[in-house]
């Protein structure tokens, strides 16, 4: 994915689970604009495993492709074939988004962090089948610390606040928390 200047998105690559937002799992050999978004300025864009995500001038997240482990924090496990709203965030402003494996994060413009997906909440990396419909939901442990920047890997998070302390959890293998540990680690 990638946003001009003036917020025209553009995908290409493989087009498998519609994550390419063109309405069909075709493959874009170069880069096309994604018409869904002809009218609305995009200002953030990420792309996960099989997933997309955008993050309009106005604050509001879109999500398409796959659904398989509710990361398109749509409620249902189904697939996205074009850019649609998350409708769960309608009364947020966010001004960041972070695509992981099979989960996201939304950073609001006040500083608060969402997450939602399989592996977003704290210490989960495979949920349940009734946890992977769970809607975008604030992470309550870093409610006290304004974030101003998300990152999301495959199965693990950072956050950094504007004090500068960052924060990481989720899957330690490897020491990719910096926990000095292999430990696994909730927020």
């Amino acid at each position: 994915l990638a946003v001009s200047d003036g917020g025209t998105v553009y995908s290409w690559g493989a087009g498998k689970d519609s994550r390419l937002g063109h309405g069909s799992s075709e493959h874009q050999l170069v880069p096309k604009r994604i018409a869904a978004f002809q009218r609305v300025r995009i200002i953030s864009v990420s792309a996960g495993e099989n997933h997309s995500a955008a993050v309009s001038q106005f604050g509001t997240v879109y999500t398409w492709g796959s659904g398989r482990w509710g990361q398109l924090g749509q409620g249902t496990l189904r697939n996205q074939r074009l850019p649609r709203q998350v409708a769960a965030l309608r009364d947020e402003w966010v001004c960041a988004i972070a695509c992981g494996c099979y989960h996201n994060l939304a950073l609001t413009c006040n500083g608060e962090v969402y997450s939602w997906g399989s592996g977003a909440r704290p210490l989960e990396s495979r949920l349940h089948e009734e946890m992977k419909l769970l809607p975008p939901t604030r992470i309550e442990a870093l409610r006290g610390h304004r974030i101003r920047a998300i990152a999301a890997g495959e199965t693990h998070n950072l956050a950094v606040a504007d004090d500068g302390v960052v924060f990481s959890w989720g899957d330690g293998r490897f020491g990719k928390l910096g926990h000095a540990d292999l430990e696994h680690h909730i927020v």
